[in-house]
C-alpha cells in the first residue's frame, strides 16, 4: 500500500513520540489493537515560520543534528541533516525514515544550521529533551522542507522484524517507582541510551514508555504486550555476558533479567519513504 504526498500532501500522523506505524494483530499479537498510521490527507496550507535563515554547516564539530527550542517559538537546528530534520518534522524514529543514502544519510556530508522564528502567537514550547519541538512547530517544519527542500515521497507499508513484549517464566523485578512525580525515562545503567553491555534501567516507566525506548535501542517496533499497568523502578546490569557493540543482545538479556521477555514476530510496519530532495533554496 503507498500513498504519496507533494507540496500540499503529507503525513499528517504524526506519530506520539517514538511511536511505531505496526499492525500489532499482523504481527501476532491477538487481543491487541492495531497502532497502524493515519491516512495522509491533502492539506490546503500549512502554518509557516515568520523568518527562516539556511546555512551550510561549515564545520563539522560536536554539535551535529542539534535543536534548540527558545521561548517565543524561535528554533535553531545546528549541523543538521534532513534525515534529522525530516525525524522531526514527522515526529518518527531514525530508522523509520528511508529512501536513497544521498537523500537521507544520517552520516551526510550535506548538514545545515537553520534559523527560524515562529510567529506571534503560536504554540510553541521551550526545550525539552523528549519533545523539543510542538506540535504548531512541527507542522511549520514540514511546510519549511516542502517549499525549501523541494521534499517528496509517501507512506509504505513493508513486511518486517517486530518485537512483541509480554512477562516471562522469570519472577518480575519491577518494584514500584521511588519517585512517582519524576521523569518517567528507561536507559543505560548509567544513565543515557542503550550502548551495549551494561544493562538497562528504567524509573517510573510505563510498559507502554518501555516498549518505546527499546524499539530506539532495536530500530523495530516493540508492542506492549505485558498487560501490566502503572509504573515502576528496575535495575538489571549485565556485566561481561554480551559484547559492548551487541546492543540487541543487550536490550533481550536484560528484559529477561527482569522477568520480561521479548518475542521476535513478522509484521507490516509502515516506512516514509522520501523520493525526492534537492538542496535549499536560498534565502
Amino acid at each position: 500500500m503507498i500513498r504519496k504526498f507533494s507540496v500540499v500532501c503529507l503525513l499528517s500522523c504524526a506519530a506520539a513520540e517514538g511511536q511505531s506505524f505496526v499492525s500489532a494483530k499482523a504481527a501476532g499479537a491477538p487481543g491487541f489493537e492495531p497502532n497502524s498510521a493515519h491516512a495522509i490527507t491533502a492539506t490546503a496550507s500549512l502554518p509557516q515560520f515568520d523568518a527562516v535563515t539556511i546555512k551550510p554547516a561549515l564545520a563539522r564539530d560536536q554539535q551535529s543534528n542539534t535543536i534548540y527550542a527558545y521561548p517565543g517559538g524561535r528554533i535553531f537546528c545546528a549541523h543538521c541533516t534532513l534525515q534529522f530534520l525530516t525525524t522531526l518534522a514527522f515526529n518518527l524514529p531514525e530508522w523509520q525514515v528511508t529512501g536513497s543514502a544521498e537523500l537521507i544519510s544520517s552520516t551526510s556530508d550535506n548538514r545545515y544550521d537553520i534559523e527560524a522564528t515562529a510567529p506571534e502567537g503560536s504554540q510553541t514550547t521551550t526545550w525539552n529533551s523528549r519533545t523539543p519541538l510542538s506540535e504548531a512547530q512541527r507542522q511549520m517544519l514540514k511546510s519549511l522542507l516542502i517549499e525549501r527542500f523541494g521534499l517528496k515521497g509517501h507512506s509504505e507499508t513493508r513486511s518486517d522484524t517486530v518485537y512483541i513484549l509480554q512477562r516471562g517464566d522469570q519472577p518480575l523485578k519491577l518494584v514500584p517507582p521511588l519517585h512517582p512525580d519524576e521523569s518517567h525515562w528507561a536507559g543505560g545503567v548509567g544513565g543515557g541510551p542503550v550502548i551495549g553491555s551494561t544493562g538497562m534501567r528504567g524509573k517510573n516507566i510505563s510498559m507502554a514508555e518501555l516498549a518505546t525506548r527499546i524499539s530506539g535501542a532495536l530500530k523495530r517496533p516493540v508492542l506492549d504486550q505485558t498487560g501490566l499497568t502503572g509504573t515502576f523502578d528496575f535495575e538489571y546490569r549485565i556485566g561481561d555476558q554480551v559484547a559492548n557493540s551487541d546492543v540487541t543482545g543487550a536490550v533481550l538479556t536484560s528484559m529477561h533479567g527482569i522477568g520480561l521477555k521479548l518475542t521476535p514476530s513478522n509484521g507490516p510496519v509502515e516506512m516514509l519513504v522520501i523520493d525526492h530532495a534537492e538542496p535549499p533554496s536560498q534565502n
